[in-house]
């Protein structure tokens, strides 16, 4: 069995985990969801986990939420 992931599925990660860390922004702030999702989107921490060879993909979304927080 090939155990190497492919771009297609890693793509397929990102939704779903970006999804939780926005969730949690919300709930720490009064940022509304679009807010909350372009304030993610715009962040150094989503350029990471956008990127395949940083490996931030595999950190659970709370991991990824603390990474923002500490970027801000």
């Amino acid at each position: 069995m090939n155990t190497d992931l492919t771009t297609k599925g890693f793509r397929t990660l990102l939704p779903g985990k970006s999804a939780m860390v926005v969730t949690y922004l919300m709930k720490d702030s009064s940022l509304s969801p679009l807010d909350a999702l372009r304030a993610f989107y715009a962040s150094q921490t989503y350029h990471a986990l956008e990127t395949e060879a940083s490996k931030c993909w595999w950190e659970s979304p709370m991991q990824i939420y603390h990474d923002y927080l500490c970027e801000h």
